[in-house]
């Protein structure tokens, strides 16, 4: 169990089911991030999964996109 926020838990979750689900490996998801312009490593990817790294945004966002996935949000409040 990582140590990061439930929420962080249930994104890389949802990464990680989403890509069995489609029958991706890490290597396929790294081929498809490299192809939307931002290059993910099989490695990294796998550790972001395990929730042993927080994913920085742009990487979030790319493997999303290369997963046909999208997030949304529904709030924003800046102070």
């Amino acid at each position: 169990m990582s140590k990061h926020p439930k929420t962080l838990d249930k994104i890389t979750d949802i990464l990680q089911r989403k890509r069995i689900n489609e029958n991706l490996s890490l290597y396929e998801l790294e081929n498809k991030t490299s192809s939307l312009g931002l290059k993910i490593s099989a490695g990294t990817i796998q550790k972001i999964e395990k929730g042993e790294i927080i994913p920085k945004i742009d990487q979030l966002l790319i493997l999303l996109s290369a997963l046909g996935s999208e997030i949304e949000i529904s709030s924003l409040l800046i102070k």
